[in-house]
């Protein structure tokens, strides 16, 4: 079965049109392969949209919309190249710069670090208390997170629920409604070598079994150069870079406020087709 997995070609075709288009880009721009950028695009696009919006399942539950990804690559597979591609809408809303694309008139829009690296639990935290919504876990190299790597709190994360934690010199601290999601791209060798000493912990845990994992490999690509489809935009200006820059504008109205309130969004008729035949054979 791994086999036959492995030698599938990466279902792209059932992407949106635009989203097909930005992949295939990021694909000839890096020459890197879809196994490599759709789980970046797709984490990208979840913490896009989990500051503003969650998913009400068909039995009625609301989930956050975050998704944890972890790519597993070479070393020189372009793991950099293409997180560099794929997270331009974020940096520029953490250096502030949509507010250059307002009318005259309207107030500055709040902006904060968005894009997390080296972190600590309590690290993570702090940016909530002062004001965030929302944050995204985004790494080149994942054995940055893997020295600091809090796997129950993380968890908790993913599942949007409340942090509930008393110290003795921070007090009580009590925040509801955060919303994380996680991109980790990682060399095998970094990869294997955590899951010799920690393996049980990550799916014990339940870190592992909530993480969309995609094993990307150049050797298909080898010797082959890769070309971009055409197109009238450059990469830079995709629609995919504009559509991010909508939706965190919207949510960087919400930045300091008490409250947050979420738009619910259900599922389409395929996706709940998909669902249903998932959950009869699971």
């Amino acid at each position: 079965m791994n086999e036959l997995i492995q030698r599938a070609p990466y279902p792209v075709h059932v992407l949106p049109s635009m989203l097909i288009n930005f992949a295939q880009q990021v694909v000839a721009a890096t020459q890197s392969s879809y196994e490599m950028v759709v789980p970046v695009m797709l984490a990208g696009m979840s913490a896009a949209v989990q500051g503003v919006a969650d998913v009400k399942t068909p039995y009625d539950e609301v989930m956050p919309v975050s998704l944890f990804s972890c790519v597993i690559a070479k070393s020189g597979d372009r793991k950099s190249s293409v997180l560099k591609k794929v997270m331009q809408g974020f940096k520029d809303f953490e250096r502030g710069r949509f507010s250059e694309c307002l009318m005259p008139g309207f107030e500055e829009l709040k902006s904060h670090q968005f894009l997390i690296e080296d972190a600590t639990n309590k690290g993570v935290t702090d940016i909530f208390k002062g004001g965030a919504y929302s944050l995204f876990y985004s790494l080149d190299e994942a054995a940055l997170l893997f020295k600091n790597l809090d796997m129950p709190s993380l968890c908790k994360r993913f599942d949007g629920s409340p942090i509930n934690e008393v110290s003795r010199t921070q007090g009580v601290t009590f925040l509801h409604d955060r919303r994380v999601a996680l991109c980790m791209l990682t060399q095998d060798v970094t990869f294997e070598r955590f899951l010799s000493k920690k393996g049980e912990l990550l799916v014990e845990s339940g870190l592992m079994p909530r993480m969309l994992i995609s094993s990307a490999s150049m050797q298909s690509n080898a010797g082959r150069w890769i070309s971009a489809p055409h197109s009238e935009e450059s990469l830079d200006s995709h629609a995919f870079h504009k559509r991010v820059q909508e939706l965190m504008i919207a949510y960087s109205k919400s930045i300091g406020s008490a409250e947050v309130h979420r738009h619910q969004i259900g599922f389409s008729l395929q996706v709940a087709l998909v669902w249903e035949r998932y959950t009869n054979q699971i």
